[in-house]
């Protein structure tokens, strides 16, 4: 979700920064009464929401408590992460 000005929003499925425009699906809403329930929707989530990634540093104890609380074991969790590396990696090299 993003928005400028809490009365027009952009709803989508994908990371902003790697949305290509042919692939990014996209809803453009801009009606007083669903952005307030967007606004309210998102003062909530983040309020009480714990970063997992802040300053570049990953909080690893939470990001573990987070995988437990929706079931995933220790090594589903490290196939995971080592799947988001290696595609770091691939992307780093692709610019480099």
């Amino acid at each position: 979700m993003l928005s400028i000005d809490n009365e027009a929003f952009y709803l989508g499925g994908y990371y902003s920064s790697d949305a290509p425009v042919e692939t990014a699906h996209t809803v453009f809403v801009r009606n007083a009464k669903i952005g307030k329930l967007l606004e309210a929707y998102w003062n909530n989530l983040w309020q009480s929401a714990k970063p997992l990634n802040e300053g570049k540093r990953i909080n690893w104890d939470e990001l573990n408590s987070l995988a437990g609380r929706v079931g995933m074991d220790e090594s589903e969790l490290k196939v995971i992460v080592l799947k988001w590396k290696s595609e770091i990696e691939r992307q780093r090299h692709r610019t480099h």
